[in-house]
C-alpha cells in the first residue's frame, strides 16, 4: 500500500469529511453505487460545500431522493449553514 493510500485510510477512520466525499464521489461515479450518496449527504449536512450541492444536484435529477426532499434539504442548508450554492457551483466548473 502506497503512502497516499495509507493517508487516507487514516482521514477516513477519523470520519474526515473531505476523505468521506471523496470516497463516495468515487464509489457513485465509478462504480455507479447509489448508496455512496449516503456518505454525501452526511458531509453534505455537516456544511461539506462541494457534497451539498451535488447531493442537492443529484436529488433534483430524481437520484436518491425526491425532488422536493432534495429542494428541502438545499434549503435548509443553505439557511443554516449560509452556503453560497452559486459559488460552489462555480468553483466546481
Amino acid at each position: 500500500m502506497g503512502e497516499n493510500q495509507h493517508i487516507l485510510q487514516q482521514c477516513r477512520a477519523c470520519d474526515n469529511p473531505e476523505s468521506i466525499f471523496r470516497e463516495a464521489f468515487e464509489v457513485f461515479f465509478m462504480q455507479g453505487n447509489v448508496e455512496a450518496l449516503y456518505g454525501m449527504h452526511i458531509v453534505a449536512t455537516a456544511g461539506h460545500m462541494e457534497a451539498a450541492y451535488l447531493v442537492g444536484l443529484l436529488g433534483m435529477s430524481g437520484i436518491g431522493q425526491s425532488k422536493e426532499d432534495a429542494l428541502e434539504f438545499l434549503c435548509s442548508l443553505n439557511q443554516r449553514n449560509n452556503i453560497d450554492m452559486k459559488g460552489t457551483r462555480d468553483a466546481l466548473r
